[in-house]
């Protein structure tokens, strides 16, 4: 987990696991969130570049994330940084993210 600011503006969770076709690991971006006070003012953009910046430093070959189809602000901070959304890389087919869950969710508190 990453925090941006004091106080936080925002927080990212990471999920690490080790390279499936590469030596180098891999990050999934969990959660990217800005305060919904702080969004518009470039936050959300800085704090991904750092976020990457320590993923290079570190070693990792590659990272992925969903969002919905909707989030039309999100996609655009992605894209802008390097994301796409198509199977290798812009010339191939729209990639799909599938998602089931198993039991009952589980909730804390």
């Amino acid at each position: 987990m990453l925090l941006a600011g004091r106080p936080a503006d925002g927080v990212a969770v990471l999920r690490f696991r080790p390279g499936l076709w590469e030596s180098r690991p891999e990050a999934y971006l969990a959660e990217l969130y800005v305060r919904p006070e702080r969004r518009g003012r470039g936050v959300g953009g800085r704090f991904l570049e750092e976020m990457l910046r320590r993923l290079r430093e570190a070693g990792y070959g590659y990272v992925d994330l969903n969002t919905t189809e909707a989030d039309v602000v999100a996609r655009r901070l992605y894209e802008r940084h390097g994301f796409d959304c198509h199977e290798g890389q812009g010339s191939g087919p729209l990639a799909l993210y599938y998602e089931l869950t198993l039991g009952e969710p589980v909730t804390y508190g």
